[in-house]
């Protein structure tokens, strides 16, 4: 398979490439050059593009010339209190980011796209499950809720 996952550098990112690298060509998506010695450690054998989940030219690109067949989207900007001072820029990368990438897929008919998910759009809700309708109490769970 040839897989392209976005957040690649995050903490999921780093468990799930290094698994799928096992046995798998992978493509990762970097937002930023600052990444750790344990990311770093993951990441080694796939393949990096570093840029931005909003660059729809950039996805289209990648998806293309890795004959991409699975994407998993993981990135997002993830923490509250970043999404309480800069919702514009949350909600662009968080739904924005996802609409490009799957509009990307779309066109080049990607067959497989995961996309990560958070409790959060559940609202307080304990034990919610996928059933359970959204109830978003901020921002950063607003934009996931739209995007998903």
């Amino acid at each position: 398979m040839n897989i392209f996952v976005t957040g690649a550098s995050g903490l999921v990112g780093t468990y799930l490439v290094n698994e799928f690298k096992k046995e798998n060509r992978v493509v990762s998506l970097i937002h930023s050059g600052l990444v750790g010695r344990f990311q770093k450690e993951s990441l080694d054998g796939t393949l990096h593009v570093y840029g931005d989940v909003r660059d729809f030219h950039l996805l289209k690109e990648v998806l293309s010339r890795y004959e991409i067949t699975h994407v998993f989207h993981l990135s997002a900007i993830a923490k509250v209190k970043t999404a309480h001072k800069d919702p514009l820029n949350v909600y662009d990368t968080n739904i924005m980011g996802a609409v490009n990438l799957f509009e990307a897929c779309r066109q080049l008919d990607v067959p497989n796209i995961v996309m990560m998910q958070t409790d959060k759009v559940f609202g307080e809700k304990v034990d919610a499950n996928e059933y359970d309708p959204y109830q978003p109490s901020e921002p950063y769970a607003t934009s996931k809720a739209c995007a998903g």
